[in-house]
């Protein structure tokens, strides 16, 4: 699979179905599915880049597009957008529905990170 590159230093990075599971299977992530034409997804977009910042080197702040990486989409059972996960590892420790604040999500990070 091609390398996850983030758009930047402490940039959010854009997966897709060939990149998904490695990107996920070692260490902490927080994945954001969202769709480019929904206005909450661009609400959520710069919490997701500011986390990108925050935990860079730490953990994997990432985002995917349901629409167009569909069977990661099904595979994670994406309905309402955005969601985000907080993934230790290649499994899921947390689950946000919707438009979520930044400290919510760094707790659920700092959680997973301290091995919680």
């Amino acid at each position: 699979a091609p390398p996850v590159v983030p758009a930047g230093p402490g940039a959010a990075a854009e997966l897709t179905d060939a990149t998904f599971d490695a990107a996920v299977a070692k260490g902490v992530a927080l994945v954001e599915c969202y769709a480019p034409k929904l206005a909450v997804s661009a609400r959520q977009r710069p919490v997701t880049e500011r986390l990108a910042a925050r935990y860079a080197g730490r953990a994997l702040v990432a985002r995917l597009d349901a629409e167009r990486n569909r069977r990661t989409a099904g595979k994670l059972q994406v309905g309402a957008l955005p969601l985000l996960f907080v993934l230790r590892d290649g499994q899921q420790l947390a689950k946000f529905v919707g438009l979520e604040k930044e400290e919510a999500l760094a707790a659920a990070l700092d959680k997973a990170l301290a091995g919680g």
